[in-house]
């Protein structure tokens, strides 16, 4: 964190002039560094802002509210906004921050609103396509035509409740429910944790499959029925989200099921899945078994919502506001 905006500018001044300079919020000092490049080369300097720091230390409790490092975090945090000539917020609650902050010009601040702008994560469907085409997987449990597919890609790490997913695989156990299996794809220092969960509780309807290189994610999202995600219940997310998996999904024509609500929810507003209002396993599997059975008119709907979602997130349309 401390030396890449140590080093940014001997690396970056063998470049000519740009144009613009984005700087993303990969950490607060690497987007500051960005900034002040922009600034000594007499450019635009954007600060494109993926994740909320120091509000996300709080929200996933890394830190105390009441911690004596929070204010001058925050302070860093708005002279980052301040220097920036324009702001990108891939959460479409952006500006709902910074004014609950207080931060903008209306409520004394430094912050111009009107400089602030939202542009979400998004989906490439024609490589999303050609991969969903080309990189196949033989994989007897994706081929099973009489198992209902429940999907999770991505890092298998605390922080994505990955371990609340085998709760809900033994609550079906409980339940006796056949011919329902979740299939976990993806690696993180939580997956030893995972395995051995699943061993102790004897499950054979959670499989974790692993690392599985990104091109062949279309290829597998394409064979489930249903593609869920897990967040922390957290007040957080009322600013919105910006997930890379979730336009995979949406990319896929599946349904999506979330653990959470979270502000400006791309599934609530294109009906192409189900939020929780916050995570049980009874819940969760209650909504995964409402997708089972439903009938094949009202699946195809949501089906189809769900391309309408990847068509409006596709690169090539480009919606921001």
């Amino acid at each position: 964190m401390l030396s890449f905006p140590r080093k940014l500018p001997k690396v970056c001044g063998k470049f000519k002039k740009p144009d613009a300079i984005v700087a993303t919020s990969s950490t607060p000092m690497a987007c500051m560094a960005g900034l002040k490049l922009a600034k000594k080369c007499g450019c635009k300097g954007i600060a494109e802002i993926a994740d909320l720091w120091p509000e996300s230390f709080v929200a996933y409790d890394f830190i105390g509210k009441k911690n004596l490092l929070l204010q001058p975090m925050y302070a860093y945090e708005k002279r980052m906004y301040t220097k920036a000539d324009t702001i990108i917020f891939t959460m479409e609650g952006g500006k709902d921050y910074i004014i609950e902050k207080g931060w903008d010009k209306a409520h004394g601040g430094p912050v111009d609103i009107g400089k602030i702008y939202y542009i979400n994560n998004g989906v490439d469907l024609e490589v999303f396509d050609y991969n969903r085409k080309h990189y196949t997987l033989a994989d007897p449990d994706l081929d099973d035509p009489d198992t209902f597919k429940v999907v999770y890609t991505g890092s298998i790490r605390l922080a994505n409740r990955v371990d609340d997913i085998v709760d809900a695989a033994l609550e079906l156990k409980k339940r006796n429910v056949k011919n329902v299996k979740i299939f976990l794809y993806g690696s993180g220092n939580y997956a030893d944790t995972i395995i051995r969960k699943i061993q102790e509780l004897k499950l054979d309807n959670i499989q974790l499959k692993g690392f599985v290189h990104k091109k062949y994610i279309p290829y597998i999202l394409s064979k489930s029925d249903l593609n869920i995600y897990l967040l922390k219940d957290t007040q957080l997310y009322r600013f919105g989200l910006s997930l890379n998996k979730c336009f995979e999904y949406f990319a896929s024509g599946k349904p999506v099921l979330a653990s959470a609500k979270s502000g400006y929810s791309l599934i609530d507003r294109y009906a192409c899945g189900e939020t929780l209002e916050s995570y049980n396993p009874k819940m969760f599997i209650k909504k995964v078994l409402y997708f089972r059975n439903l009938p094949a008119k009202q699946y195809e709907e949501y089906c189809l919502n769900a391309q309408r979602a990847a068509n409006d997130f596709d690169y090539t349309t480009f919606i921001y506001m």
